[in-house]
């Protein structure tokens, strides 16, 4: 009986494979220039996987988005990421939903913001300095930040981004459903949103402790936000932690290797039972 329980184990699961999954990740990420999207959702990746995969999300010239939901990385292995990520020229989308974060792991986030802003700043500046007028639109940074089901993140963390946020001018959508926030920390972002007029989602709900005169009035400033030009980045729904959704558990247990959302190269990868795909990645 035991010998057939560790035999239903699945491979993904083992310290080594995934690491060898990690060191194909980063040969593919170092040279790839046709690579825009990369999911590895629910793996458990230890340190020393996210140290080699951050390596060669630091060297991407083509990467736009990024998803890890569902792997339990805590603020240790984002705060690893983050520095594969913080100088990246192509990364617009980041996807942390359901990774055991509290406020520290939406901190380093909300640092990432404050350092691309910094930039940012001295690229419009030095744009300006050749009579140039710069073109927000087309700098380098994150655009979406998705934080879903860490209900640990709390009103620290939303302080955390509403610090970033009042001077960030290119952020265009944040999600914090199921983040342990109360109206303390929403009327932080409140605040934020008297500065920030580029953020056009800004997605509290499934937070119970919030009222709904507060929602209702952050849901209202971010939307006028939006009013002035129609953007890519819209509401998204987000499955419960305790009930996946039917399509999450099928995407878990999924590779596909090629052609993405609107033809993008995408490597997405679940919780597999099978050794395979390795063989696929190291080639």
């Amino acid at each position: 009986m035991n010998k057939f329980c560790r035999s239903r184990v699945p491979a993904i699961r083992y310290k080594d494979v995934t690491f060898q999954l990690c060191k194909a990740l980063k040969g593919c990420l170092s040279i790839s220039s046709v690579l825009k999207n990369l999911e590895l959702n629910g793996l458990i990746l230890r340190e020393r996987d996210l140290t080699i995969l951050a390596k060669g999300l630091n060297k991407s010239a083509s990467l736009v988005h990024l998803s890890l939901a569902n792997c339990p990385i805590g603020d240790g292995g984002l705060e690893i990421i983050c520095q594969g990520i913080k100088s990246s020229i192509t990364l617009k989308t980041v996807n942390f939903t359901g990774c055991n974060l509290t406020w520290q792991g939406a901190d380093h986030m909300a640092k990432i913001l404050k350092y691309q802003t910094m930039r940012r700043h001295e690229e419009t500046w030095a744009e300006s300095l050749r009579y140039r007028r710069p073109d927000l639109d087309c700098m380098a940074g994150l655009r979406r930040i998705t934080l879903n089901c860490n209900t640990l993140i709390g009103d620290l963390g939303a302080c955390a981004f509403a610090d970033s946020l009042s001077e960030d001018l290119w952020l265009r959508a944040l999600d914090l459903q199921q983040c342990g926030l109360t109206n303390e920390g929403a009327k932080a972002l409140l605040e934020a949103l008297e500065t920030n007029t580029t953020l056009v989602v800004l997605d509290i709900r499934k937070n119970p402790l919030i009222d709904h005169s507060m929602m209702k009035a952050v849901i209202k400033k971010v939307l006028q936000n939006g009013r002035s030009a129609k953007s890519e980045y819209q509401w998204i729904t987000s499955p419960s932690v305790k009930e996946p959704s039917k399509t999450a558990k099928q995407k878990r247990r999924t590779i596909i290797l090629g052609s993405g959302h609107k033809g993008k190269a995408t490597i997405r990868i679940g919780n597999l039972f099978c050794l395979g795909f390795l063989m696929l990645l190291v080639f």
